[in-house]
């Protein structure tokens, strides 16, 4: 088994490469169980029910036009879900590097935020507005 360093993680929203922005990804998957015990079972028994997840990041700020703020911005303004695509390394999908994608809303942006003399940075948060799905070709 090879470990991967994570310092190549592509990421795409809404069809726009936002990699270079990216310092951090976080996709969380959590199926959700449901308790199916009946009488006469001796121990808890619990189903699989729905699949949750959510993608967060924090991200370099950048707000040259057509650059990351205005892409975050459209999205928001649109009120409608875009695709993410997510690789831990590079945009090219194959068994070692898959491919996560889903469509999403963005739910956290903090359009301005830091501290004096720091680089404008942002946290972004996106939750499901479908399932999420696995390719490797």
């Amino acid at each position: 088994m090879a470990s991967l360093p994570l310092i190549n993680a592509h990421v795409s929203l809404g069809g726009n490469d936002i990699s270079s922005y990216i310092e951090n990804v976080d996709l969380d998957v959590s199926p959700t169980t449901d308790d199916d015990t009946a009488m006469g079972d001796t121990s808890t028994v619990m189903v699989a029910t729905r699949q949750e997840w959510s993608f967060t990041c924090n991200a370099k700020n950048d707000y040259a036009d057509n650059l990351l703020d205005e892409i975050l911005w459209g999205i928001i303004d649109a009120r409608a879900a875009v695709t993410l695509l997510v690789n831990p390394n590079g945009s090219s999908t194959s068994a070692s590097n898959p491919e996560y994608s889903g469509q999403v809303v963005l739910t956290n942006y903090k359009p301005i935020s830091g501290s004096h003399g720091q680089l404008s940075r942002t946290p972004i948060s996106l939750q499901p507005a479908g399932p999420l799905t696995r390719a490797t070709t």
